[in-house]
């Protein structure tokens, strides 16, 4: 073995070996130590400097600066796998809010199967439950397999969607390709960038052709029926990813502008049509009331969490336009230096794209519910990347070829430097130790909320999980009949978007005590306002579902580790409105 392979065996031996480390120690058991991003950088600098001697003594001809950011993108990448692997686990209980539910949700394609009832399919991210789905189809798989396969959903489909994206930009040189593909995997989770919504991207990035319009034509239909029936947001997002592509790589030539443009607004207005009916024909089969598909237009827009606040410290207006920044700059210089090489039109048409799809991300982020990050910009910063990417590798089709303008090379440094670091800050400052209860706590836990449901459904009494249904999809409880009314995230986006007909009728079986035994999280009567974190939420739950809930029931038993409440009917009903 020659002196050069050996030196590169080493090197890759230690980069994992360090990366592996360095995330251990983030995500370990001492991760809570290292919370702070200026401490995590601080400790991340020392392999990085390490990694930075191998790199310059085997690959002499790489510049300094090239193999500091290759070394600081490969540690990111590292870390940021790692993040996901805790959460691949056995523990029954649910890992986050919401976690939990999303299984639940996903079990409801097979409801039949599972709990001997056909409940309605899932009011809340369609597609993404589908794809949850997919384990399902065989029997009795544990928790475990579940979380192992969202993190495949997760890695995969990113990865297929660079993979799209570096054969679009004829990416060949080989540390090229490697470095902005880890580059865009950080990039993709700044938002984050939801996987089941980059499955509606595939068709047109696969197969776009300026020249091709009915071919175009038919991708756009096809990625809009996936978007449609994935939220109602990215309705246009396929037929607007296939105007960018177009705006970029078709010359205006000969064509009056209006003849142009005809293309775009066809894709624009057939892709929309299919995606509404898409969406609408999903309602319809899912088995809930339509109309109740259209709680995201009747929630409250806070428009104070666009700036920084308790919910999110940067405000999800600067920290977008923070993540954008890097990238606008990089477009601005290229556009600048090129001149009037690019018809007018072409540039206000791929403006008023990401215009359009900011300032919508910026309202619904204001809806009620959201707002603690930018994922509601998730499109606009998917259009930004394919634009600003098009551009920095010099894939744009110019109309004209003028002479070009002399552009401050110090300028343009920055803004990459800034393009790439801004995205390993978003990824170092995320993830924290994944701390569960022991074990023997856990069995207790599920122990005492088998022993009530055990009792109540003895003598005939129903059981309501409101949370931690995913018990019963898993067979950790048994023996209880499903209720599909009441989970928690849809009674939750029931009480943000003011769904009277759906509240008035669980304050009904409420008030009548229909239920022999509730599990929920502890429910209080305590107001927070907006001066803590997702203040607004709280305030409207307490209002809508915990007096409620209280006036009629009172807690039996109390986990508070998990935490999780039993609630029974009160005797007497305790000042109820």
């Amino acid at each position: 073995m020659s002196r050069a392979i050996r030196n590169r065996w080493l090197f890759w031996g230690w980069f994992t070996l360090s990366s592996l480390f360095y995330s251990w120690i983030l995500l370990g058991t001492y991760g809570d130590l290292v919370g702070n991003l200026a401490v995590r950088l601080a400790i991340l600098a020392i392999p990085v400097g390490i990694s930075l001697i191998f790199i310059r003594t085997i690959w002499v001809d790489i510049n300094l600066w090239v193999a500091f950011f290759i070394a600081l993108i490969g540690y990111s990448v590292v870390y940021k796998i790692a993040g996901f692997l805790p959460n691949i686990n056995s523990y029954p209980f649910t890992l986050t809010w919401s976690e939990g539910t999303a299984y639940y949700f996903a079990s409801l394609f097979f409801s039949e199967k599972i709990y001997g009832i056909k409940a309605n399919l899932p009011l809340i991210n369609p597609t993404r439950h589908m794809l949850l789905a997919i384990p399902f189809l065989v029997s009795d798989l544990p928790i475990w397999v579940h979380r192992l396969w969202e993190v495949i959903l997760w890695l995969v489909v990113s990865g297929f969607a660079i993979a799209l994206m570096v054969r679009r930009l004829g990416i060949r040189e080989n540390l090229v390709f490697w470095a902005f593909s880890a580059w865009v995997f950080l990039y993709l989770f700044q938002g984050p960038v939801y996987y089941f919504l980059l499955l509606s991207l595939f068709p047109v990035l696969w197969g776009f052709e300026a020249k091709n319009f009915r071919k175009t034509l038919l991708l756009v239909l096809i990625g809009s029926v996936w978007a449609g029936a994935s939220r109602v947001n990215w309705i246009p997002v396929p037929a607007l990813l296939a105007a960018t592509l177009y705006f970029l790589e078709g010359k205006v030539g000969d064509d009056r502008w209006p003849r142009y443009l005809l293309k775009p607004g066809i894709w624009l207005a057939s892709g929309t049509m299919v995606a509404l009916v898409a969406w609408y024909g999903y309602a319809v089969w899912s088995g809930n009331p339509v109309g109740d598909f259209g709680i995201y237009f009747t929630s409250n827009l806070l428009w104070y969490r666009l700036l920084p606040n308790a919910t999110f410290k940067g405000g999800v207006l600067l920290i977008a336009l923070l993540a954008s920044l890097p990238l606008l700059g990089i477009i601005a210089i290229r556009l600048y230096k090129s001149g009037y090489n690019y018809h007018l039109m072409r540039r206000l048409g791929i403006g008023a794209i990401l215009l359009i799809l900011f300032l919508g991300g910026l309202i619904v982020s204001t809806k009620i519910g959201g707002g603690n990050n930018i994922h509601n910009l998730d499109a606009y910063l998917l259009i930004l990347l394919i634009t600003g990417s098009y551009v920095y590798f010099e894939k744009t089709v110019p109309d004209n070829k003028l002479p070009e303008r002399n552009t401050p090379q110090r300028l343009s440094h920055l803004f990459i430097f800034l393009a790439i670091l801004i995205p390993v800050l978003f990824t170092l400052q995320d993830g924290k130790p994944v701390s569960l209860p022991k074990s023997a706590k856990t069995e207790n836990a599920r122990l005492t909320i088998q022993e009530y449901a055990t009792d109540v459904a003895t003598n005939g009494g129903k059981v309501l999980f409101i949370a931690e249904r995913q018990l019963l999809t898993f067979g950790e409880i048994e023996g209880i009949p499903l209720i599909p009314e009441y989970e928690r995230m849809n009674l939750m986006e029931m009480v943000m978007g003011g769904n009277e007909a759906y509240l008035n009728e669980f304050h009904r079986r409420i008030a009548n005590q229909e239920f022999a035994l509730i599990i929920s999280e502890p429910l209080k009567i305590k107001y927070k306002g907006k001066s803590q974190q997702f203040g607004e939420e709280n305030d409207v739950y307490v209002h809508w579902v915990s007096e409620p809930v209280l006036c009629y029931y009172e807690s039996v038993k109390t986990i508070s580790k998990f935490p999780l409440q039993l609630l029974m009917p009160r005797e007497e009903p305790d000042n109820c409105p």
